[in-house]
């Protein structure tokens, strides 16, 4: 084998704020409030099980915006994340 294939990937995790979201009984300009989230997977080498969380407090979260692309597949077909261009985001109209 002359080379192992691996595929890069970037996930974001999105909770739209609309009339199914429970958030949306709340005034989030007027309530102080943090959001925690874990994550759990399992590692497709070892099998072992992989933890992670983070906590988010009101003032890190970034409201009517929305993340620009950080991978790109060139005209040789490589898959390329950009890790400068993680949590790069754009606002939105609301």
């Amino acid at each position: 084998m002359k080379r192992a294939e691996y595929i890069p990937t970037s996930w974001t995790v999105v909770h739209p704020l609309d009339e199914r979201s429970p958030f949306m009984k709340y005034d989030l300009d007027q309530t102080d409030f943090e959001v925690s989230l874990r994550i759990s997977a399992i590692d497709s080498i070892t099998g072992q099980n992989i933890f992670s969380g983070c906590v988010y407090q009101k003032d890190e979260i970034i409201r009517d915006a929305r993340f620009l692309p950080c991978t790109e597949v060139t005209e040789q077909g490589v898959s390329i994340v950009h890790l400068d261009k993680i949590g790069a985001y754009e606002k939105v109209a609301r």
